[in-house]
């Protein structure tokens, strides 16, 4: 299946990219994987509707949980990245990278 994102969107979401750069520059150290996974969770909202496979629009719902705790709460951040991170590689060691193993 192909998916297929907006040009609006995509222009979105490379203007986001682009400022998030700019923004680890100033920002303390664990924004930076806020912002990467901030990124993937408007990629996914940018696709078509449908065309997303089911465990990376659960993933995308996992993320967007626990993806703020990066302000209070680094340690448990970075926990449930990790968390994040085996559920990923199961998924692709079971049913490869789109699902269909």
């Amino acid at each position: 299946m192909i998916a297929v994102i907006d040009k609006t969107k995509f222009y979105e979401l490379f203007c986001f990219i682009l400022t998030s750069a700019r923004g680890c520059v100033d920002e303390p150290p664990i924004y930076g994987p806020l912002r990467l996974l901030d990124t993937y969770s408007r990629l996914i909202d940018a696709l078509d509707e449908g065309s997303v496979d089911p465990f990376w629009q659960e993933l995308k719902e996992q993320i967007d949980s626990y993806k703020n705790d990066a302000m209070y709460d680094a340690e448990g951040f970075v926990k449930a990245i990790d968390q994040t991170l085996a559920a990923v590689a199961q998924h692709i060691q079971e049913k490869g990278i789109e699902g269909e193993a």
